[in-house]
């Protein structure tokens, strides 16, 4: 989806905005909480084991995977599940087929996206970590979204609400931090590009 596609406009404000799900800016969202609601949320949702996590669009594919061959890949990959014991990481689901995810520290003042690691997901904990994604393959059928809901649900014990809450905290900060170039860092893992070389 290009930003444009994506251009909504607040229905506070008004102002025009970023997303693909969201109906308010992420000015109008944090004013309308009220901070005491605001910090029980956000203290409850900070203990869920399921999180989203959004790649900023303009650093959408700066990712390991993209700057390594097949066969040093498979060896992270498989590197990862081995440490999971062939298990999601996250909700423990065994016999599925696994994905290996990219975990990400933003610096939000400097704009520097740093790799820090590698976690081993089942295939609903990875869509729902790339939710934005997920949603698009729902839309063209290729993905049941609701059973992503409900897996959401499942993990955290939360309510559909709280998925909402997540969701939109998600975009929110994904819109923010779609506006600016990030400078990657790959940490430990950039000696990885000079065996590719």
């Amino acid at each position: 989806m290009s930003y444009y596609e994506g251009v909504r406009r607040c229905k506070v404000c008004n102002r025009k905005f970023y997303s693909d799900c969201a109906d308010i800016c992420q000015r109008c969202f944090e004013e309308e909480l009220s901070k005491e609601r605001r910090a029980e949320a956000v203290d409850r949702i900070n203990k869920f084991r399921l999180t989203i996590e959004l790649v900023p669009e303009t650093s959408w594919y700066s990712n390991l995977r993209n700057r390594v061959g097949r066969e040093l890949w498979d060896k992270i990959r498989y590197q990862s599940y081995r440490e999971a014991g062939y298990k999601c990481s996250v909700c423990g689901r065994g016999k599925a087929s696994l994905y290996c995810h990219e975990v990400w520290e933003y610096d939000d003042d400097k704009h520097i996206q740093k790799l820090k690691g590698f976690v081993a997901l089942c295939l609903a904990c990875h869509m729902i970590k790339h939710i934005g994604y997920a949603g698009i393959q729902g839309q063209a059928g290729r993905l049941d979204y609701n059973s992503l809901i409900r897996h959401f649900r499942k993990v955290n014990g939360c309510s559909y609400d709280d998925f909402l809450l997540v969701r939109d905290m998600a975009f929110a900060v994904w819109e923010e931090r779609s506006w600016y170039e990030w400078n990657i860092e790959l940490g430990e893992y950039e000696g990885l590009l000079k065996v590719v070389e």
